[in-house]
């Protein structure tokens, strides 16, 4: 994804999310897994599709009281123009974990 390779990506990521709602697993990956299937869906313009991920990432992230992964959720939200307000909460949340910046992804 970072490569520019969304469909790729995409794929891979899904997959590996379903095997993971396959096994009913509740691991600390599902918000990350989330925001890249997202990302993929974004670069490939289909920001419904995308939202729906995202929104899932930040809802697995605060069911998991992962701040981080609730701050990168805002953010990708954010980046990708679907609630740009978001943008505020996540950078406070980055700035209480001490966290400076975070990667830049590729968007259209």
């Amino acid at each position: 994804m970072l490569e520019g390779r969304h469909r790729e990506a995409l794929a891979l990521a899904t997959e590996t999310l379903e095997a993971s709602r396959r096994r009913g697993e509740v691991t600390p990956r599902l918000p990350l897994l989330e925001r890249l299937v997202g990302y993929a869906l974004h670069q490939g313009r289909d920001t419904t599709e995308a939202a729906k991920h995202f929104e899932e990432s930040l809802r697995r992230a605060r069911e998991q009281s992962s701040r981080f992964d609730e701050a990168l959720a805002l953010k990708a939200l954010a980046d990708c123009g679907i609630d740009p307000s978001a943008r505020g909460a996540a950078d406070q949340l980055l700035a209480s974990l001490g966290i400076v910046s975070a990667p830049r992804i590729p968007l259209p």
